[in-house]
């Protein structure tokens, strides 16, 4: 577009979309809450990206050198792009904590169209160095916001992780872990609330409610993502745990910011930490037969859709005893996974219920939707006399996940918007 022989590139135009667009960026990254529905953010960060782009494109051809000179001028934008890779996917994540080089660059697009407006006139100028000063100014907020009351800010191939320090409504500690916005769990740091299974996983939940079924000593447990290890608050003497990770830098942060897998050991389980995808190291272990296999991988903002299909499905159900739960945590801020499992447990062939539990504050204890998949009926039988169940609403349409197929679009929650009061 900007470098075509009829040009579609309009200075007058573009310098007033980047403008807007530069500005509502970084509100977004003032107050995330603006775009908190995934419906606005890729629009709107789509957008940012192609007019700050198609600007820099612009001005690129507008300051195209005469041909015997345009070698060098190519050579250099190139030069150009391939450093910005370098330092993006090679510089960036071993220089900062976090994902900070995306406000660093609208700094710097903001920058770039004061220096190139300049000598426009002084409103021009005074618009782009109090603009300019602006986006610094919420590059500084962002990092303070996002490393207040932390403890430890690391990041890797994986994202960023940060372990804050909170006290609850009676002052005590408790320490809780962040992979970008979403929390992943928490942990209080003295006895004997330390040894309480919080968060997502309080023993009122889907997951509680699977493990406390089985009764019988030296149960085997399979938990795909390890996050803080909170599922170790339910070993029992004798017990065999299984956790399956990707991230190596969760496996740190779970044994030296968090205590469940210490204390399970202590109590006398074994825990056992796998490193790498899940479902390889699953279909690797042909003599594992859980009594229960939680599936665990869902509550980030980027999930894992290999773990959600019919053949993942097939496998988690040959890991399992005859009359294990397979319990799948669906809790998911952007993408509504319900009908999905519901429609995955039904062409297996197993029967499922949707157990959701209310959160509570002053508990630890976070509101959260599980999946239980299974072919135990005294288990069912269970649940369904003791157990307020929510209905699974199946969106019209809905195809059967597959290696092959996915389709994240269906299954996106409502547009919402938060007010000041936070409904």
């Amino acid at each position: 577009m900007a470098f075509a022989r009829r040009s579609l590139y309009s200075r007058w135009l573009m310098a007033r979309l980047i403008a807007v667009l530069l500005g509502s960026l970084g509100y977004a990254i003032y107050d995330p809450s603006f775009t908190e529905s995934v419906q606005v953010a890729v629009p709107l960060f789509c957008l940012g990206l192609f007019v700050c782009c198609l600007f820099c494109h612009g001005e690129l051809a507008h300051l195209r050198p005469a041909p015997e000179r345009l070698t060098t001028f190519y050579l250099v934008i190139a030069a150009g792009g391939a450093l910005g890779a370098i330092f993006v996917g090679l510089i960036a994540p071993v220089l900062f904590a976090a994902t900070y080089e995306y406000p660093l660059a609208l700094c710097f697009a903001a920058l770039a169209a004061a220096a190139v407006l300049w000598d426009t006139g002084w409103m021009s100028r005074a618009f782009w160095t109090v603009g300019t000063a602006a986006l610094v100014a919420v590059l500084a907020y962002h990092v303070h916001a996002y490393e207040q009351n932390s403890i430890l800010v690391v990041r890797n191939f994986y994202g960023s992780l940060r372990v804050q320090l909170h006290y609850d409504w009676l002052k005590r500690p408790y320490h809780t872990l962040y992979h970008g916005q979403i929390e992943h769990g928490a942990q209080y740091l003295d006895l004997p609330k330390s040894a309480d299974p919080v968060t997502y996983y309080a023993r009122n939940s889907g997951v509680g409610l699977a493990l406390d079924f089985f009764q019988q000593p030296s149960r085997h447990i399979g938990v795909v993502g390890l996050g803080t290890g909170t599922i170790a608050a339910y070993a029992r003497r004798g017990d065999d745990l299984r956790f399956y990770e990707i991230n190596p830098l969760i496996l740190k942060i779970a044994n030296n910011q968090f205590s469940y897998l210490t204390n399970a050991v202590t109590n006398g389980a074994d825990i056992a930490i796998r490193m790498g995808d899940a479902r390889l190291s699953l279909a690797a272990g042909e003599n594992e037969h859980f009594d229960v296999l939680v599936i665990d991988a869902f509550s980030g903002d980027a999930i894992p859709v290999h773990l959600l299909t019919r053949e993942a499905i097939a496998l988690y159900l040959q890991r399992l005893k005859p009359d294990g739960v397979l319990a799948i945590h669906t809790s998911n801020t952007y993408l509504d996974l319900n009908p999905v499992v519901k429609l995955l447990a039904d062409n297996a062939g197993v029967e499922s219920r949707l157990i959701s539990n209310n959160d509570d504050q002053r508990k630890l204890i976070d509101a959260a939707d599980w999946m239980l998949l299974t072919r135990n009926q005294d288990f069912l039988l269970k649940l369904d006399e003791n157990v307020l169940q929510d209905s699974n609403d199946m969106p019209p349409k809905l195809r059967l996940w597959t290696d092959d197929y996915n389709n994240l679009f269906q299954i996106l929650r409502p547009l919402k918007f938060l007010n000041k009061g936070g409904n």
